[in-house]
């Protein structure tokens, strides 16, 4: 078990989890073991940050995209529809 600082952890309660979520400063800590849980104590976590008032932004998504081509091929690919 890790050791959390005094004074600047919080739990968060929810009626529907056995264990209440860690917060640390800025950093929420979920305890799940598997998906399940995850997916349970992720919408607990939603539900608390709205009750509380706080918005939710859009997810943050990441995309990117791995070739074997060369740059000459991908350089005309990408040309047609992307525009400097």
């Amino acid at each position: 078990m890790a050791l959390l600082p005094e004074g600047t952890t919080e739990l968060l309660h929810h009626d529907k989890l056995l264990l209440p979520l860690i917060k640390c400063q800025n950093v929420i800590i979920l305890t799940a073991t598997n998906v399940t849980e995850l997916d349970k104590e992720w919408n607990c976590l939603i539900e608390l940050l709205r009750s509380g008032g706080l918005s939710l932004m859009e997810p943050y998504t990441s995309k990117s995209l791995t070739t074997n081509l060369s740059d000459v091929c991908v350089k005309r690919s990408l040309a047609c529809c992307c525009h400097y």
